[in-house]
């Protein structure tokens, strides 16, 4: 999650196993903080994940000492084990932590990594520009982590610096010089790391931010190619009374259609959603989103993520009784896995 369109921050966790042809101060880091305060009681044992369903559900939860265990708190909370679990990585940690993966798989998730290339110190870090890392000054972190890979052995999904079409990262459009062409160099250098090493488990999910209305701009030249792309992903959220209050449909729409123009069969995922509760019915928004527009306004969505995080305002599925009880009803219910 990141920013929408008065430059708010946000931050996201995912598994798609069911798609084959599928610091503290800074809020684009990776998940930092305690561990979600769980203040409902779990309703028995949680459902499976269910690869096999029509559509996943997955999740981002604030990075603990104890994550696993707030993973396995979220999924008693909602009712069943996320199908996909997002994990941001930076240059300050592996890039691919294979005990904390196979934690992840031991539950019957698949992994999501959102590799953002910086140590989370600026925004606008010269450091990091998208050029130095076509070039290769950050060539043994992006083998590590492929190596790496191969041994964790199992499928798992992998978004490198998402969102690229904005302006919050230094990896975005326009900072430090950053061009579409920068960024396709980028993207099919770290690429063909993985491949050369041998990391053919890797799913490449290539995730934009939803444009219209900010400061995110067109995202379609930065489309790296459908040959080193396995999924094509929109990050976007509802904002409320901290923007505007929206529908998924107008978060999403415009965004959706435009990329599904940049390749016909590719499945689709939501990398990062939530809804404020200000400004409307978060319930209602909740219920909506997954149980009717999203299979008629965007039906080649494959699986959402959750930003399950309280931040710059209470994105959890559990901000609200009503909120709670919309999600757990989506999350048990045989459409959704």
């Amino acid at each position: 999650m990141r920013e929408r369109s008065l430059g708010h921050a946000l931050v996201a966790l995912l598994v798609l196993g069911g798609l084959a042809s599928v610091p503290a101060s800074t809020a684009y880091a990776r998940p930092d903080g305690p561990a979600p305060t769980v203040t409902n009681v779990a309703r028995g044992t949680p459902l499976p994940a269910n690869p096999h369903a029509d559509r996943l559900l997955g999740v981002s939860l604030p990075w603990s000492s104890s994550w696993l265990s707030a993973l396995d708190a979220y999924a008693g909370l909602v009712g069943r084990v996320p199908s996909i679990v997002l994990l941001y990585r930076d240059f300050n940690v592996s890039l691919v932590n294979v005990t904390l993966m196979q934690g992840i798989a031991a539950r019957g998730s698949t992994p999501l990594l959102t590799v953002e290339p910086w140590d989370s110190s600026s925004r606008t870090d010269p450091r990091f520009t998208l050029k130095k890392i076509a070039r290769g000054d950050f060539d043994s972190w992006f083998t590590a982590g492929a190596n790496a890979a191969v041994t964790y052995g199992r499928t798992f999904y992998l978004s490198f610096a998402p969102e690229m079409n904005g302006t919050w990262a230094p990896w975005g459009a326009g900072i430090n010089g950053n061009t579409p062409q920068g960024y396709i160099a980028a993207w099919r250098h770290v690429h063909t790391i993985f491949v050369n090493h041998g990391a053919r488990n890797v799913k490449w999910v290539w995730t934009a931010n939803v444009f219209g209305g900010g400061t995110a701009v067109d995202f379609t030249p930065y489309y790296p190619g459908s040959d080193v792309v396995d999924v094509l992903a929109l990050d976007g959220y509802n904002w409320g009374r901290l923007d505007v209050w929206q529908t998924y449909s107008q978060v999403f729409g415009p965004s959706y259609d435009r990329l599904i123009k940049l390749d016909s069969v590719k499945p689709v995922i939501i990398d990062e959603t939530a809804s404020t509760e200000l400004g409307g019915n978060k319930a209602a928004w909740i219920s909506s989103a997954f149980m009717r527009e999203i299979p008629i306004r965007t039906p080649r969505v494959k699986a959402v993520v959750w930003f399950n995080a309280n931040k710059e305002t209470d994105w959890r599925v559990n901000s609200s009784a009503s909120s709670l009880a919309g999600y757990r009803t989506v999350a048990t219910s045989s459409a959704w896995g």
